[in-house]
């Protein structure tokens, strides 16, 4: 039992070993779960009409539920509101068409339980199937926040304070036209991150181009992810880059920060510009991973199926040693009535004791005071005459060895 438990828990840690780490390019993913995941039938079309207006779905537990975004499928009527209900909370939400049946429901939710339900108001019959149903335990608060660009090349040094409400978030510049004098550096970063848990910052640049990004903490490297988009402008090129900073491992209580490093090379001839398109700053709420929901509920399962299968063997042991034992009613009857018998000479010699014996002083052992001479003597002479026979005196020899024999081989029984 123990060996199969154990390679149980291994075969788990190989599970949770193959497990592709989150990182900060995964922030918006790792607080959805799936819920047809939950649901064996995985919600095939169902007919709706009249009071039977919902569908009703499985959580994998007790949870909040904050945010959802839907595909479905709907053919026959259309409901004129879509809302979802969350124990005694019914929100709203937003039905936007796709193509043909096909439609996004999406919206903010309120509530918590191990269950929801989406509810359709519906004049007539419609079909639904729930092709995709992701929901949101937790919210992840933005907020747009300042930040600084240090932009150094080899004649133009200058730094740009992005202040969300500034219309001037820029800087133009000319560029030597020595070739290997064109290089640039840009230091990025914001003086609030400590209070944060990822940071996005957006920037366009116009230049020749970007060869390389980074994120870093004095000596350590910070997870970064980035995205871009580039252009071939008549001035030349563009560039528009997207970062996503992951500051959550961060020491905070450092007086250093995290910036990203980018370099890049600019135009010669014409005019180059670095532009703060957008900086905004990440709370990311009651995390929720689904993994250790998947996990418990696989060792509730395997722990389950051992007891199981220990019964099973418990009760084809105790088959398999009665069979060898073979039937054992007789012998218990005779162990029975041994007890019994016991238990009866028990009672009878308790009852001889309790019987009064007379005193053997008083007992008188004269033969005269109890038979007459006369006719002992009689008596006697006929006995003498048997005695005297050698047939009488050889049986009681042989009666006198069988007993000493019998005495000496099986004692007093």
């Amino acid at each position: 039992m123990r060996r199969y438990i154990s390679l149980a828990c291994v075969a788990l840690i190989v599970v949770m070993c193959m497990v592709a780490p989150v990182n900060a390019a995964s922030i918006d993913n790792d607080i959805f779960i799936d819920v047809l995941d939950y649901n064996t039938d995985k919600i095939n079309i169902r007919t709706l009409s009249g009071d039977t207006n919902s569908v009703s779905f499985t959580l994998p537990s007790w949870i909040p539920v904050r945010y959802i975004d839907t595909t479905v499928t709907i053919t026959g009527v259309l409901p004129s509101r879509i809302s979802c209900v969350v124990g005694s909370s019914t929100s709203t939400l937003t039905c936007e068409h796709i193509i043909g049946g096909l439609y996004r429901v999406y919206g903010f939710c309120q509530g918590s339980s191990n269950s929801l339900t989406i509810s359709f108001e519906i004049s007539g019959t419609c079909w639904v199937t729930f092709h995709r149903f992701e929901m949101s335990p937790s919210v992840t608060t933005t907020y747009d926040i300042e930040a600084y660009c240090e932009i150094v090349s080899a004649e133009y040094n200058s730094t740009i304070h992005y202040v969300p409400t500034d219309e001037i978030n820029h800087r133009i510049f000319d560029s030597t036209d020595v070739y290997t004098d064109t290089f640039f550096y840009c230091y990025i970063w914001s003086d609030d991150w400590k209070l944060y848990d990822y940071i996005d910052f957006q920037l366009m640049f116009s230049c020749l181009e970007i060869t390389s990004v980074t994120a870093v903490m004095g000596s350590i490297n910070v997870p970064l992810s980035v995205s871009y988009i580039d252009g071939t402008s008549i001035d030349g090129n563009s560039f528009y880059y997207s970062m996503r900073m992951d500051v959550t491992g961060l020491d905070r209580t450092s007086n250093d920060y995290p910036m990203i490093v980018l370099m890049g090379r600019l135009n010669t001839g014409i005019l180059n510009s670095v532009q703060f398109a957008n900086c905004s700053g990440h709370v990311a709420i009651n995390n929720f991973n689904p993994l250790f929901y998947y996990f418990s509920n696989l060792i509730t399962s395997v722990s389950a199926g051992f007891s199981n299968v220990n019964a099973w063997i418990s009760s084809q042991t105790n088959a398999i040693v009665s069979a060898i034992r073979g039937d054992s009613a007789p012998g218990n009857n005779f162990q029975d009535d041994v007890s019994q018998k016991d238990s009866e000479l028990k009672d009878m010699v308790a009852i001889m004791d309790s019987v009064s014996k007379p005193d053997i002083n008083n007992i008188s052992v004269e033969v005269n005071d109890y038979v007459d001479p006369n006719i002992l003597a009689s008596s006697m002479s006929g006995i003498s005459t048997v005695a005297a026979s050698p047939i009488f005196s050889d049986v009681l020899l042989m009666a006198i060895i069988l007993a000493t024999a019998g005495y000496v081989l099986y004692g007093k029984r």
